[in-house]
């Protein structure tokens, strides 16, 4: 399992984060309801609101797993917290960022994952929109701007919650 590079800016990022005091807060319907729609638009089994602190990944929303959380080098979101368009990857297999990961080798693995960054209200990204199969998949281009779309969506009720503290 390969794990990124920290970025430079991972103090300032951390600090928006924390900022926004978003951690550890209850589950939400806003949010919860975005990820089980999320599975059934793109007949997924899992689907996460996660964001990326300094040692682990929190679940704002999940729908298929059980966890709220996990240790960072755990997180794919790690490998797209940077990336400005969807990440979709058909089959993490056949992938050289996931194919040794624990989830991809586990029992009940995840096989598909598509996943679009999540900026604060300042820009920073603090963490993720993804889904996640346990069979291989692909997202076409209309599916892709669906998932920005919702991504989009959260980041306006992450602004709407949090966004003024």
């Amino acid at each position: 399992m390969s794990i990124p590079a920290t970025p430079a800016d991972e103090q300032e990022r951390l600090a928006a984060l924390h900022a926004l005091g978003i951690l550890d807060t209850p589950s939400h319907e806003a949010y919860d309801g975005i990820t089980r729609y999320a599975c059934r638009e793109f007949g997924v089994s899992i689907s996460m609101i996660t964001l990326l602190d300094a040692e682990r990944q929190w679940f704002k929303s999940a729908v298929g797993i059980s966890v709220r959380e996990t240790i960072r080098a755990m997180a794919f979101c790690s490998h797209i917290l940077h990336e400005e368009k969807p990440v979709v990857v058909p089959d993490t297999t056949q992938d050289a960022r996931f194919s040794s990961h624990p989830l991809v080798l586990a029992a009940k693995h995840f096989r598909f994952y598509a996943g679009h960054r999540i900026q604060d209200p300042t820009g920073y990204p603090i963490g993720a929109f993804e889904l996640a199969h346990h069979e291989p998949s692909d997202l076409d281009s209309s599916e892709q701007a669906k998932l920005t779309e919702l991504t989009k969506i959260v980041e306006e009720q992450i602004a709407l919650d949090y966004g003024s503290k």
